[in-house]
């Protein structure tokens, strides 16, 4: 199977984040996937992330561990956990504790169900899309 390439834009990134989104959403109806749904909104999270370095013209990490550390693509971003407002957690979740590892495990390390942690991540993914989409508004107008 060829190797396909990255997504090469902010809007495509934002795409693949969504679908990875309606993904996980698909899994987590199914009780027995809970941790594959999160696994996944982990990835959405994470191309919402790379949209956003795309978008303002910043680097983005290499492929490689480096490439799924969503702390530090938030760090990149140069976005703040208390941005977030998530007194609860399941949000800060994906930033703070979400890791590729989570493929490993038969279940989530998490006081949050899975369900939480996909509205946490729909969430995230929410806030970085506005902000991309403003950015690339103001671009297209200025």
């Amino acid at each position: 199977m060829p190797h396909m390439p990255n997504p090469d834009n902010d809007e495509a990134w934002l795409e693949v984040s969504q679908q990875r989104l309606g993904e996980a959403r698909v899994l987590a109806r199914v009780n027995a996937c809970e941790v594959g749904s999160v696994y996944l909104a982990g990835y959405a999270v994470e191309c919402a992330l790379k949209a956003y370095l795309m978008s303002h013209g910043r680097r983005r990490p290499p492929g490689g561990p480096g490439g799924h550390d969503l702390r530090s693509l938030w760090s990149s971003c140069r976005f703040a956990l208390a941005d977030l407002q998530d007194q609860s957690g399941e949000t800060s979740y994906f930033v703070e504790h979400w890791c590729t590892d989570l493929r490993y495990q038969s279940v989530i390390n998490s006081s949050h169900s899975a369900t939480e942690l996909l509205s946490g991540a729909q969430r995230l993914v929410g806030l970085v899309t506005t902000r991309c989409r403003r950015r690339a508004s103001k671009r297209r107008r200025g």
